[in-house]
């Protein structure tokens, strides 16, 4: 199965790796990063008690995700699921992404923190940092509250050090199913209030300077 996102990636942003970044902005490398300020202890609690059981169905649905996301960032595909979510990908998804600016690149914001998004493309005629989510059924808006707040945060970091490609929009594709025959997509962006509103939320995590587990 061909992954053909690949085929519409553009070399427009000079995105500075990792290692670039270490040197120029070494106290945001060692900051928190974005999902390390949006760990609740709680829930935190309990999904690490939870991933000890490699058979329990958090650790499985983890799993599954994991090879998920990376069959995504990489195309290489070793089992028919795999298949099955680039087939959904390429059929659901790539119709809407005129071209793919970026890909797993890392972002550091002043603020104090950095991070590393999935995508960054043209989707639906927008500049567009996109997340990708695999689950088991369909995800609904109120249980991808921490993922708008973790992408408003890609976005914010992004503005910042690519102004010249500004961000102007934010999506979540959801691929979800457990059957190779039953996978399915689902796409969910914010409006731009719902956009300035999770951004204030995860600044206002950040100037807590409340971080779990750092």
């Amino acid at each position: 199965m061909k992954f053909l996102l690949e085929e519409k990636i553009v070399n427009e942003i000079d995105y500075k790796p990792r290692r670039v970044l270490k040197v120029e902005y070494p106290e945001l490398i060692i900051a928190p990063s974005v999902t390390q300020w949006l760990k609740d202890e709680k829930s935190d609690k309990f999904f690490r008690k939870a991933m000890k059981n490699p058979n329990s169905c958090v650790a499985k649905a983890v799993a599954a995700g994991k090879q998920a996301h990376k069959v995504l960032e990489t195309g290489d595909t070793q089992s028919p699921m795999d298949e099955a979510v680039i087939d959904c990908f390429n059929t659901d998804i790539l119709c809407d992404i005129d071209k793919v600016v970026g890909r797993e690149e890392t972002v550091v914001h002043p603020v104090g923190y950095n991070g590393k998004f999935d995508l960054m493309a043209s989707f639906r005629d927008e500049y567009t940092i996109i997340d990708y989510k695999k689950s088991n059924k369909k995800r609904t808006p109120s249980t991808l509250k921490q993922y708008f707040q973790q992408l408003m945060a890609y976005r914010f970091a992004h503005n910042w050090l690519y102004p010249s490609h500004y961000i102007t929009q934010v999506a979540i594709v959801n691929i979800y199913g457990t059957e190779v025959d039953d996978i399915k997509s689902n796409v969910t962006t914010l409006t731009p209030l719902q956009m300035e509103d999770y951004e204030s939320q995860f600044l206002l995590r950040v100037s807590s300077g409340e971080c779990v587990g750092y």
